[in-house]
């Protein structure tokens, strides 16, 4: 077990060697503006990215219980890049071979646990999006997905607001859908 709170950086970060990079490059572009004004534009990009797919996916699941209350997964871990506790939603990289929805249901089951027992349906699947776009070309997209259950109870956990720890160093839990603003506020925390 580890302790969620202990994660933090170890000093300043440096500067990574491009040919080292094992996740990402450094890239520039050229571009003309509205006027025909020659810019630079500095970014990075994701090493690999399967033909015609998005580099990475977010899971946006609602989980439906036999009472009728629905629930949203979400994940809780360390960001050493803001070197900070932060809350999203199960996520993952494409992997060669996998398509985007499988990508989404193997990222919440390992996330979460979620998706092996009760009626999964996905329905939706966005256009391509991208998170940051001033500093990055990562091509992201929305998996929405739906979960009935048929008991009360997940893998032994009770639905409200517990949450459990995996070997990603990450926490995971469901959210009652009424408390979720209040509860994402409660678990954020700010940049150190």
């Amino acid at each position: 077990m580890f302790s969620l709170g202990s994660a933090h950086a170890q000093g300043i970060s440096k500067q990574l060697d491009p040919t080292v990079a094992k996740w990402i490059d450094v890239r520039q572009t050229d571009w003309l503006d509205e006027e025909g004004k020659l810019h630079q534009w500095e970014f990075v990009t994701r090493k690999s990215r399967p033909p015609g797919m998005a580099h990475a996916v977010y899971i946006l699941a609602l989980v439906v219980f036999p009472d009728g209350s629905v629930a949203v997964p979400i994940v809780v871990q360390y960001c050493p890049p803001v070197d900070a506790l932060v809350v999203e939603f199960p996520a993952g990289l494409v992997e060669e071979g996998e398509s985007e929805v499988e990508c989404a249901l193997r990222e919440l089951y390992e996330e979460t646990g979620l998706g092996r027992k009760g009626a999964v349906e996905v329905v939706g699947i966005s256009k391509a999006l991208c998170g940051d776009a001033a500093v990055s070309a990562e091509v992201i997209k929305r998996v929405e997905i739906v979960i009935r259950l048929k008991q009360d109870r997940i893998g032994g956990r009770r639905r409200i607001d517990q949450f459990s720890e995996n070997e990603e160093h990450i926490m995971s839990g469901l959210v009652i859908l009424q408390t979720f603003p209040d509860m994402i506020d409660g678990l954020a925390e700010k940049p150190r």
